[in-house]
């Protein structure tokens, strides 16, 4: 599944998503850096966290780009700002479902990006 998932993104997805094949875990990394700025993540994040209680921890892009995969793709991905450093713009897939779903997702990830 992580091959096909690798070979799919290259070829259907616009580059403003990438991702990483990983070595040894069903749970890819997607490069979202490229479309925060057109989905305008980066700015709504900046205006939620000035209004946010100081007491919580800051929003970062990935947490927004969340909520854009299930409008837009009908997808749930994680928000990779909450795994650590260098995950604000990132987002965790995870590949280990039947081929079926996992072509479902990359299709509808595929179409919502291009729509952008």
């Amino acid at each position: 599944n992580m091959t096909f998932a690798d070979e799919y993104m290259r070829k259907h997805v616009p580059p403003t998503v990438t991702m990483v094949k990983p070595q040894g875990t069903y749970l890819a990394w997607l490069d979202v850096s490229g479309l925060v700025d057109k989905v305008g993540a980066r700015r709504a994040t900046e205006e939620q966290n000035k209004m946010r209680d100081r007491s919580l921890p800051p929003l970062t892009p990935s947490n927004l780009m969340q909520q854009w995969f299930i409008d837009h793709a009908r997808v749930q991905v994680n928000a990779g700002g909450g795994f650590g450093t260098g995950g604000e713009e990132r987002m965790r897939m995870n590949c280990a479902t039947s081929r079926a779903m996992l072509q479902k997702a990359l299709d509808n990830i595929a179409t919502a990006v291009r729509a952008v």
